[in-house]
């Protein structure tokens, strides 16, 4: 029997979007894959949405909850996978064979975390922004850096060893998760090097200015928890590297180069 990989999804209030995540989840062709949905108790037809595309390895639990976190908390706490990754209601995986390329890198027992790249799409399909996690590394923490969070894949135990997402964070507990547990200890990891997933733009920590001054207040917050020394300025220098993801200004320096 092939390890068994479970997919996080938290969703609320999504009936535009949530199925398309689940569809390209029930497409993959990889055999052994539990589905756990955490719904925020919605209050449109997201849940029966949910019910009727839903998989037999599926695991429905809807509920108020205390934010992202706590919702990722409660799929992590219910998932019997030894794999361990999420899948956003607003997330789409690339192709059928994300999960199989994702469990063949766990093939080698010795390997802890799987990551690759993320698209971001706008609202009508239209790649804008590339996000590399090619460049993560433990230093790269200090500035704020970390792969993708949606195409990261743990070990389960990781999870037991470490701890789960604290839910005093709102914004930016993925980071705080993967600095404390990139700062302590030594993970053997592998980077896939093509995209796993399609993100629509717009999230928590990127859909104004003032979230983005949220999310970079607790990034510091996150360092200083963790023993990590860093400052603002520092943290202030991902928004230079983030703006030469976006599709246009590559087209603009590609063209630039050719021209010249």
């Amino acid at each position: 029997m092939k390890k068994k990989i479970s997919i996080i999804t938290i969703v609320r209030n999504r009936e535009k979007s949530v199925g398309c995540a689940i569809r390209s989840l029930n497409s993959q062709d990889y055999e052994n894959i539990e589905h756990i949905i955490i719904d925020g108790a919605s209050k449109d037809s997201t849940l029966k949405i949910i019910e009727s595309l839903r998989s037999p390895n599926s695991v429905v639990l809807s509920e108020l909850d205390e934010g992202i976190y706590d919702a990722l908390n409660k799929g992590i706490s219910l998932a019997s996978g030894e794999i361990i990754g999420v899948l956003h209601s607003d997330d789409l995986y690339l192709h059928t064979g994300v999960l199989r390329s994702v469990m063949n890198c766990f093939e080698d027992h010795a390997v802890d975390a799987v990551y690759g790249d993320v698209n971001y799409i706008d609202s009508i399909g239209t790649v804008v922004r590339h996000y590399s996690s090619q460049r993560f590394s433990r230093s790269k923490i200090q500035y704020g850096e970390m792969m993708a969070h949606t195409a990261l894949f743990l070990k389960k135990e990781i999870y037991n060893e470490f701890g789960l997402y604290k839910n005093y964070y709102k914004i930016a507990g993925d980071f705080e998760f993967i600095a404390r547990v990139f700062t302590q200890k030594n993970l053997n990891t592998k980077y896939i090097n093509e995209t796993l997933v399609s993100m629509k733009i717009g999230g928590a920590s990127n859909n104004s200015i003032l979230s983005r001054l949220r999310t970079t207040i607790e990034i510091r917050r996150a360092c200083r928890e963790n023993d990590i020394s860093t400052n603002y300025f520092k943290l202030c220098t991902r928004y230079f590297r983030k703006i030469l993801e976006f599709t246009l200004i590559q087209r603009i320096i590609k063209f630039r180069i050719c021209k010249n």
